[in-house]
């Protein structure tokens, strides 16, 4: 492993390093370190020294831009009055190669997906913690050397929310499926809950819980104690290892609609795509029909397009030739690279 450094953020730490590189002629962008794992994930990790020629200082505040990661705001020091805590000396940057064992840990599934991480040498404000966004991972460092147990908890927690973003954001069919699963209501259990409550908090959980490791699950629990565990819940761990597996779908995502909606039985669902996009043949059109457990019950082939947009109609027959029942189902198109979704109400 990696001799674990220390630093003491300051601004001076900062301006220091980053006019040092420009003196020597080497202010250029620095590559990521990047680990590919045998469970599927590729991971660019950048330590606080890759991180330094994106960040400055501007009113007591470390700012970092970043082609990848964007804008964060971080905390000039300890001695930040920001800072809720005192008698904190120093900051410790989490340990690359202890994250990257911890990663190594994730089993059963095998997300093909790229994280960027970043090993932040000073706390963002925004969180005063760890946090994701998109793909990338923010690791806010301790106050001494991180236990290992500690690093791994945190990492695929956080990695439970990168494979949120990846592969239940753009499948509302999945998300109902998992809150109905849960017994979670998407009223109550939606952002503006208790942290522990929201729904996006105990799938991270979830994630960490059945797939982290013995590493990353030392307590044995999850961070909602006032719910089941993962592995109490029937069907939970199976729904998770269909859907967290392979590549996601494709993140270009088209606006949708449906019409009539509600329908009894037939509505016909059309899918805009920009004027930019290169239309494929319609015939490679796919419309897929799932049921609220997730469960898909109609897949078509072909529309018909015009006008930047693709048309292909349902007419409330799953695959087997039967009439649905009524209730609420979701659609998913698929064509030209582009994927677009929503829900119908089938109503008889």
């Amino acid at each position: 492993m990696n001799t674990l450094k220390t630093y003491q953020v300051t601004t001076k730490f900062a301006l220091a390093a980053i006019s040092m590189m420009l003196v020597v002629g080497l202010y250029s962008p620095l590559s990521a370190e990047t680990h590919i794992l045998s469970n599927g994930l590729k991971v660019n990790v950048y330590t606080p020294e890759d991180l330094q020629q994106w960040i400055t200082e501007e009113d007591g505040s470390l700012l970092m831009e970043h082609p990848d990661g964007g804008f964060l705001e971080m905390l000039s020091g300890p001695e930040d009055p920001r800072f809720p805590r005192t008698g904190i000396n120093q900051f410790v940057p989490i340990n690359e190669s202890h994250v990257i064992a911890a990663l190594t840990c994730l089993q059963t599934i095998a997300p093909q997906v790229t994280v960027d991480l970043f090993l932040l040498p000073s706390p963002p404000v925004m969180t005063m913690g760890s946090f994701s966004r998109r793909n990338v991972i923010f690791l806010s460092p301790g106050f001494d050397v991180v236990p290992l147990e500690t690093v791994a908890w945190v990492t695929l927690h956080e990695l439970g929310h990168v494979l949120t973003w990846a592969y239940f954001d753009q499948r509302p069919e999945r998300w109902e499926y998992y809150l109905e699963l849960r017994g979670l209501d998407e009223d109550e259990n939606n952002s503006s809950a208790p942290h522990a409550n929201r729904a996006r908090e105990i799938l991270a959980e979830d994630i960490r819980f059945l797939f982290g490791g013995p590493l990353a699950n030392t307590s044995g629990g999850i961070e909602n104690r006032s719910i089941l565990l993962p592995n109490q819940v029937s069907g939970l761990e199976d729904m998770l290892i269909e859907f967290l597996n392979g590549n996601p779908m494709a993140p270009t995502v088209a606006v949708c609609s449906a019409f009539p909606n509600p329908c009894n039985p037939q509505t016909t669902i059309e899918m805009q795509i920009s004027e930019h996009t290169t239309p494929a043949d319609p015939a490679s059109a796919v419309l897929e029909i799932f049921n609220i457990r997730g469960e898909r019950v109609k897949m078509t082939h072909g529309g018909q397009y015009r006008n930047n947009r693709i048309a292909i109609s349902w007419t409330g027959i799953d695959d087997s030739g039967r009439s649905c029942s009524s209730g609420k189902y979701f659609y998913r198109i698929t064509w030209s690279g582009v994927v677009g979704s929503g829900s119908i109400a089938l109503i008889k």
